[in-house]
């Protein structure tokens, strides 16, 4: 017979991600393939680090993401996929973060994979909860 601790632990279910966060990295994923900044930007917190680099303030997060979405040739990247773990769960699965978003992830944070058609790079998106809202705190290619 096994100890009633050791039943519970069994018995309970994976740790479930909140379908609030889900919604929005889905958001901001599409709102990327939508090549709209004013959208991708909304859903962010700032500060934000993208691909390493730290935007303080909501004006320079947007003119960032616009310069993003519009130098690289998205023609229609429509995901695939967005998959979101939990912190610990991405770092078990697939290794640390990559180390210029690394300093974004906490151990409260969910990370989201973005994953695009064939033949092209998907994307990490790190959402925290920032005052009560799931934000958009990292992204990286």
């Amino acid at each position: 017979m096994l100890p009633a601790a050791f039943l519970v632990v069994l018995l309970q279910p994976q740790a479930l991600v909140d379908p609030t966060a889900v919604a929005v990295a889905r958001a901001f994923a599409q709102s990327v393939a939508d090549a709209d900044a004013v959208a991708s930007s909304a859903l962010c917190a700032t500060p934000m680090n993208v691909d390493g680099e730290i935007l303080a303030d909501r004006a320079a997060l947007e003119r960032r993401m616009a310069a993003v979405l519009s130098t690289r040739r998205l023609e229609r990247r429509y995901p695939v996929s967005v998959t979101v773990l939990h912190a610990a769960e991405a770092r078990r699965r697939y290794g640390p973060p990559p180390r210029r978003i690394a300093t974004a992830v906490a151990a409260d944070s969910l990370v989201a994979l973005v994953r695009l058609p064939p033949g092209r790079s998907g994307y990490v998106v790190v959402l925290r909860r920032v005052q009560g809202f799931w934000r958009v705190v990292a992204v990286t290619s």
